[in-house]
């Protein structure tokens, strides 16, 4: 025991005999600061027997200068090895860490384990890897997890991989995750799976996102899922896909929803088709939108039909526009409306026409309202009728104009009325003509007035044919004013008179002239009376 009476200086000084005939005694003795003073080589020279002897308090006092050249560190036990800090475990070299066995390894303290350099974690074996315990697991740091190999993350068992950080996932490298096994990549839990970056989930394989189970994906935050390739989500099986939650398809970019393939698309449920937002929906190819079913179709909202553009809606089939709801049909603009095909047009139910509104009725073009069926222009609301614009009054055929109600014709306004065709005016039935307001009446322009047929003007009441304007009825042909019953040219008022050019007068027939009233001559202006043939003069001063 006389040993542990000299001072570090004087441990210092003794030779490698000397301590090597130390007994075990002697060397417990021993502080950890005399220990850390004993030469390296005075360590080195330390038998099997004597390195066990050290107690876990000396060992904390072994240096950075002794620690390569102890040897027989290898033989020191679960307890001794517990001792050892992280700056003394880096001070060990490779080929003493990896002569540890497995009971020793496994004995090491997590932070001790953290503290191996990468290139002592490169050399483990196989059979150090498999020792690490879960503790230990949790004292390795991002670092040392980055600088193990392929072959060495291919041994970790799933107990280990379960219990790595989010962050010691992150770590790992692409190729690790995609060489792992089965058995490895089903024990990765949630934590470990949120821990895959986007750089790791961009680069996996389709054979290793076909392996994640619905747990692990569910585990998944949108930004992974929009991190994934569109070739790994088109390699979802159903059960994959049905699995995504409606923050997970958030996740989905439109670029990714562009590239998805029918099949993708059709395994959506129709929640989750209810559940994509407006750009989403809009990135969707034709292609892919005729393919989805009814009950998916009918899943869109108002808001996402309202986000289909232009070319999606002119590339729907009949089918997929057919499957439209009332309400989704509601929902439609103007400039959907006038993207949809005639044939699209045509195939709309008559409630579904009925639905679109006013504003979206303005987007149907001339091709389209030609193409309209009788039972589809019957079925237009007068909400939809009044808001026509008088372009498209004016592109009606004579069978779409033909078949208008009375309760159509009603609502037209005087615009609607001066932008109709001619022949569509001298289609009209007496129904259709007499449902034509004192309004309405005053929109037709002198060029309509002109081409009115006598069948026409002799629909009109004589009530009506009293409200024209005086250049309206200035317009009518000589062949009209001689056809005019009795009862329309006495209904005419005094103010209307004045507007009868003198070609006009000489064709009232004589009869006619003898049945207007005394207010009516009156109303005839001086050069209109000096117009008159003699039997008007005759007339018109007997009953002036």
């Amino acid at each position: 025991m006389l040993i542990s009476r000299l001072s570090p200086q004087q441990i210092a000084l003794l030779s490698t005999t000397t301590i090597s005939s130390l007994s075990t005694t002697d060397l417990q003795s021993l502080s950890s600061t005399q220990v850390g003073a004993i030469t390296a080589a005075g360590i080195g020279a330390l038998t099997a027997t004597e390195a066990t002897a050290f107690q876990s308090t000396q060992i904390k006092g072994l240096s950075a200068a002794q620690l390569p050249s102890f040897s027989n560190v290898l033989s020191f036990n679960g307890t001794q090895l517990q001792a050892f800090s992280v700056s003394q475990i880096s001070d060990l070299t490779t080929t003493q860490v990896t002569g540890l066995n497995t009971t020793q390894f496994g004995a090491l303290a997590a932070t001790a384990v953290g503290g191996l350099s990468v290139s002592d974690l490169n050399a483990l074996t196989t059979t150090q890897l498999k020792a690490i315990t879960t503790t230990q697991v949790a004292g390795l740091t991002a670092t040392d997890v980055a600088g193990l190999n392929t072959t060495q993350v291919g041994v970790l068992t799933s107990t280990q991989l379960s219990s790595f950080t989010a962050a010691q996932t992150a770590a790992l490298s692409t190729t690790d995750i995609n060489n792992f096994t089965t058995t490895q990549q089903t024990a990765l839990g949630a934590t470990q799976v949120k821990g895959l970056t986007a750089t790791q989930l961009g680069g996996l394989t389709t054979t290793v996102v076909d392996g994640f189970n619905t747990t692990q994906l569910g585990a998944l935050s949108a930004s992974q899922i929009g991190a994934l390739t569109t070739t790994d989500l088109n390699d979802f099986n159903t059960t994959q896909v049905q699995g995504l939650t409606a923050a997970q398809l958030g996740g989905i970019t439109s670029t990714q929803v562009a590239a998805l393939t029918t099949t993708t698309i059709d395994n959506l449920t129709t929640t989750q088709v209810g559940q994509l937002s407006t750009a989403q929906v809009a990135a969707i190819n034709t292609t892919n939108l005729n393919s989805l079913a009814t009950t998916q179709v009918q899943a869109l909202s108002a808001a996402q039909v309202k986000g289909i553009s232009t070319t999606q809606a002119a590339g729907l089939n009949t089918t997929a526009v057919g499957d439209l709801t009332t309400t989704q049909v509601a929902a439609l603009s103007s400039a959907q409306v006038g993207a949809l095909t005639s044939t699209n047009v045509s195939g709309l139910a008559a409630t579904q026409l009925n639905a679109l509104t006013a504003t979206a009725v303005q987007g149907l073009t001339s091709t389209d309202l030609v193409a309209l069926t009788t039972t589809q222009v019957k079925g237009l609301s007068t909400t939809q009728v009044g808001g026509l614009t008088t372009s498209q009054v004016a592109g009606l055929n004579a069978t779409a104009a033909g078949v208008l109600t009375s309760t159509q014709v009603g609502v037209f306004t005087a615009g609607q009325v001066g932008a109709l065709s001619t022949t569509n005016l001298n289609g009209f039935n007496t129904t259709q003509l007499n449902a034509l307001g004192a309004t309405q009446l005053k929109g037709l322009t002198t060029t309509q007035s002109a081409a009115l047929t006598t069948t026409t003007v002799d629909g009109l009441t004589s009530t009506q044919f009293s409200e024209l304007f005086s250049t309206q009825v200035g317009a009518l042909s000589t062949t009209v004013i001689a056809a005019l019953t009795t009862t329309d040219l006495t209904a005419l008022a005094a103010t209307q008179v004045p507007g009868l050019t003198s070609t006009q007068v000489s064709n009232i027939t004589s009869t006619n002239f003898g049945n207007l009233t005394s207010t009516q001559l009156d109303a005839f202006t001086t050069t209109q009376v000096q117009g008159f043939s003699s039997a008007q003069v005759t007339t018109y001063l007997a009953n002036g």
